[in-house]
């Protein structure tokens, strides 16, 4: 494999703008392929209430679904315990042995990357494509770091997973947020009532 590209996050759910900014990484960074890989308790979130693994898991696959370019793996969750980059990272460069590795975060992320663990070596094992994202507040990033990092252009959809969950508490409609499998999905378990 020449070029893959690995997307992250809690995806709790998995909305249009995550596919999104996902097709265009594809695109633009002309990856072999995107792989979407849910975190089992993710660093940047603990005290958070996460909905259960086997759910969000079962949401990205669904959305991802019918995008040959996607994939979704549950490494992470398999793994358990704190879902850290860098381990991702080199489970993966030993697995698929591609030639380049490249990790897609929203920007909102950059902005706290320092503070990930093992941040200098991640950006030694992989290019860094960063998008910008609704909660993104464009704070200074340190120079040295933005040279490291591709930027990616994609739409600004006022979509976030914070929004939706919201959203279905208090009875209002997700439809045209996420994939219309994914929202059966959220009725169907009662999710985020």
């Amino acid at each position: 494999m020449n070029r893959l590209g690995v997307f992250g996050g809690t995806f709790d759910p998995p909305h249009l703008a995550h596919l999104i900014a996902g097709e265009i990484a594809v695109e633009t960074c002309q990856l072999d392929k995107l792989l979407f890989i849910p975190a089992f308790i993710p660093p940047h979130k603990t005290g958070q209430a996460i909905t259960e693994a086997r759910h969000r898991l079962a949401m990205i696959r669904m959305a991802t679904e019918d995008n040959p370019s996607f994939e979704v793996s549950a490494m992470e969750i398999e793994r358990e315990g704190p879902s850290y980059t860098i381990d991702t990272l080199q489970a993966l460069r030993q697995h698929y042995q591609p030639k380049a590795l490249y990790l897609l975060i929203g920007r909102d992320q950059l902005e706290i990357f320092g503070s990930w663990y093992r941040a200098d070596e991640i950006l030694r094992l992989c290019k860094v494509v960063v998008f910008d994202r609704p909660a993104s507040t464009r704070q200074p990033i340190e120079a040295e770091l933005e040279i490291l990092v591709e930027n990616l252009t994609i739409p600004q959809l006022q979509i976030s997973s914070t929004e939706i969950r919201r959203r279905v508490r208090d009875g209002q409609s997700i439809r045209y947020q996420v994939p219309e499998s994914v929202r059966a999905y959220i009725r169907e378990h009662d999710l985020y009532l």
